[in-house]
């Protein structure tokens, strides 16, 4: 399968998720990859219901995602969709993750020009 982390990205697992990339057990593969599965999954809670963007486990996946953003760069990157100034072509997530990227703009320097 191709782009597996996406395909079995689960809404209903946020929380699990979340749980697991906190353990500390992962190595940094593992956390790449449940980070991506985290980011497609926040994206169809927001799809199905936008009030999840006031919840701690919004919140705590934001703390996770910067705390370890030398490692998600590229997937920051990815999902802020800075191809498009309109978000009506974006994904849903798009709006929320474009700060996180503008915050840690410097460290973006070396994979793209700025916003």
């Amino acid at each position: 399968m191709q782009d597996w982390e996406y395909e079995v990205a689960d809404a209903s697992r946020i929380d699990e998720f979340l749980v697991v990339y906190a353990s500390g057990e992962l190595s940094e593969d593992e956390k790449f990859t449940l980070m991506a599965m985290l980011l497609q999954s926040s994206c169809d809670t927001i799809d199905e219901n936008e009030n999840f963007l006031r919840s701690e486990s919004w919140k705590q996946f934001l703390d996770l995602l910067e705390r370890d953003i030398d490692m998600h760069i590229h997937l920051v990157w990815y999902w802020s969709c800075t191809d498009t100034e309109d978000l009506s072509d974006a994904r849903s997530i798009t709006p929320f993750i474009r700060p996180v990227l503008l915050r840690h703009q410097e460290k973006f320097s070396a994979i793209c020009s700025p916003m």
